[in-house]
């Protein structure tokens, strides 16, 4: 939304230099450039929110390779067990 403004008010003012006058007004200037920053903060949040999103992802892909080991490790384990249970049960 805000970055429409941003684009309207740039576009008035282009618009009123192109009809004949040699400048913008200062209103249109100044809300072209309130409009742009505020485009320009939305766009940072939503960067710093992407990249807090990218960090979570690693931190629950690193679990998820942790606990995928261990389930691994748990059944080779109990795999093992067997082989000596049913060696146990063979030898007797």
């Amino acid at each position: 939304m805000e970055l429409d403004q941003a684009k309207a008010a740039a576009h008035a003012a282009a618009a009123s230099t192109a009809s004949g006058r040699e400048e913008a007004s200062k209103e249109e200037l100044d809300a072209a450039l309130a409009a742009a920053k505020a485009a320009t903060a939305r766009a940072e949040a939503a960067e710093a929110e992407l990249a807090s999103e990218k960090a979570e992802g690693a931190r629950l892909q690193a679990q998820l390779g942790a606990v995928s080991t261990l389930y691994t490790e748990a059944m080779q384990r109990e795999a093992a067990m067997r082989v000596m249970v049913e060696q146990l049960q063979g030898a007797q």
